[in-house]
């Protein structure tokens, strides 16, 4: 699979796929790591860490968060971003599949802060708009 160096990066990915078992992930996985090319690959950690941090539709599920992320995560931020997700994902106990929220993961605890705060936020903008349709 040499030649796939020299192949433009869709080109590679399309290829990647035609191979039975080869999925989204894997190929994108083959992308960033192998073939040193800007890919987000949405493996378990990833999909649910996006879900927590809010950068996916909610109903989506993992092509569809690869696709949605694919587009929205900066080259420049793909493979960092990919390997500090699967990391917290493997090493944080409640942020691994089927952990427990606990309340100790400082990621979990920072969105959550910052949920409550946006709630408050707009219930207040809302409080305002409806006092001005009142009055």
């Amino acid at each position: 699979l040499d030649h796939l160096h020299d192949a433009a990066t869709e080109d590679a990915y399309q290829e990647l796929l035609a191979f039975q078992g080869v999925g989204p992930k894997t190929a994108s996985c083959v992308l960033l790591f192998c073939l040193r090319r800007e890919s987000f690959a949405v493996d378990t950690h990833v999909w649910r860490i996006s879900g927590l941090l809010g950068w996916r539709p909610k109903e989506a599920g993992r092509e569809a968060t690869q696709a949605h992320l694919e587009v929205r995560v900066p080259a420049e931020d793909k493979y960092g971003l990919h390997v500090l997700m699967v990391t917290h994902g493997k090493r944080w106990e409640e942020c691994k599949a089927g952990g427990k929220c606990v309340g100790k993961c400082e990621l979990r605890k920072a969105f959550r802060k910052e949920k409550v705060e946006k709630e408050e936020e707009i219930k207040g903008e809302e409080e305002v708009w409806k006092e001005k349709l009142e009055g």
